[in-house]
């Protein structure tokens, strides 16, 4: 099974855990969790806007923008979420 979790889902996971965090624990271990450039970018944006995420503060967690290209959004999001 894949799972497509929602720009809303991760937001709120990252900033409030709970259900959200639990849900998306669930889905990392069960390794099917899908997720587009869009939803990524827009995770990002709502972070730094809204909740007044250091953008170097998320990058530094995924890593230098140069190795990017050598992982799908899924592998970046995941990656950052596993560095919470």
């Amino acid at each position: 099974m894949i799972v497509v979790v929602d720009s809303g889902i991760w937001i709120s996971a990252i900033e409030f855990g709970g259900t959200p965090a639990i849900a998306i624990e669930k889905v990392l271990q069960a390794g099917g969790l899908a997720i587009s450039l869009e939803i990524e970018e827009e995770v990002f944006r709502v972070l730094q806007d809204k909740f007044g995420r250091n953008p170097q503060m998320l990058q530094r967690r995924l890593g230098p923008p140069e190795r990017w290209t050598e992982f799908t959004a899924t592998q970046r999001m995941t990656a950052w979420w596993n560095a919470q």
